[in-house]
């Protein structure tokens, strides 16, 4: 803003400069005009020269105030215009700085409180870092109960297995008597006449008797151990054979060595076999097989085990 007024303060100074060399001027021609009074005897001709120079420099000086004059009048609007600029702005200003205090207040409520959950996720995370600390001791303790709980459920597993598996020859073995008990009433199922059943050796003897039919030795060596062969006669007194595998509960292998006993069969005398599974219950596989006719079911009675 100084800078801006400088010019004025310099145009006002050049003018009072020239109203000062005026006023010398002035001061001059009047020493003149004294001089010429002193000297009117030396000629009204140098007075009227001198009233004229006057004058001159008075209608200068005169011209010389209006343009310094107008000139001061453009820088004092241009002042005052800068004057009104600089209120304007200021009143700006001063709305901007209390916008900016009230924003500055809100901020700082809001960095309190972000400062607060920084605090406070800091004392959480020292917790949560103790929690860690914690956990993984606890982790660690759990690893080994759990291989110490591990080693004791294999071993349980193993004596419950073991004993699964007891159990299972057991009534397995129960049910394979009580099911050579019924060899006649199996025929019977099936409407053919018992005749007997087929002893290892006779099972071994029609291996042996048939070498050469390309069959895998462990398959011969399975069907020579079969639970129970029976021969038989249908109603036209010609010989079947009925390849029975016995088991409590019947699955999908108890099938499968049933029809291959009963192929075998057909291989090995040219005669039609029959292939059944005896037992007290199936599986859900067993059933639907035996459900469409795959395969011939004959039923073991519960209560014929329990009371063996």
């Amino acid at each position: 803003m100084a800078t801006e007024n400088e010019p004025t303060i310099q145009s006002l100074a050049e003018g009072q400069q020239k109203l000062a060399d005026g006023q010398q001027e002035l001061a001059e021609a009047h020493q003149k005009l004294a001089e010429g009074q002193e000297k009117l005897s030396e000629g009204q001709q140098q007075l009227a020269e001198g009233q004229q120079q006057l004058t001159s420099l008075l209608t200068d000086f005169i011209e010389e105030q209006r343009r310094v004059n107008a000139s001061v009048e453009r820088r004092l609007q241009t002042m005052q215009d800068d004057i009104d600029e600089q209120r304007k702005f200021m009143d700006e200003q001063r709305e901007f700085n209390e916008q900016q205090r009230m924003f500055n207040r809100t901020q700082r409520s809001i960095s309190d409180e972000i400062e607060r959950r920084v605090r406070q996720i800091e004392d959480d995370l020292i917790e949560q870092r103790q929690f860690n600390t914690e956990q993984r001791e606890f982790n660690q303790e759990q690893r080994i109960f759990n291989r110490a709980q591990l080693e004791f459920n294999e071993r349980v597993e193993r004596r419950l297995a073991a004993m699964h598996n007891d159990i299972a020859e057991v009534k397995g073995g129960h049910a394979r008597t009580e099911t050579l008990r019924r060899a006649e009433a199996i025929a019977s199922a099936l409407r053919f006449s018992y005749e007997r059943m087929l002893s290892a050796g006779e099972l071994q003897d029609m291996v042996r008797e048939n070498p050469d039919r390309g069959i895998p030795a462990n398959e011969l060596d399975s069907f020579s151990k079969a639970d129970l062969v029976i021969k038989a006669k249908d109603g036209d007194l010609l010989t079947n054979y009925i390849a029975v595998e016995i088991s409590y509960t019947a699955d999908q292998r108890d099938i499968d060595r049933a029809k291959r006993n009963a192929e075998f069969l057909t291989k090995f005398t040219g005669r039609p076999a029959h292939a059944v599974v005896a037992s007290v219950r199936n599986d859900s596989v067993v059933s639907n097989l035996v459900s469409v006719g795959y395969v011939n079911w004959y039923s073991i009675p519960l209560r014929v085990l329990q009371t063996a």
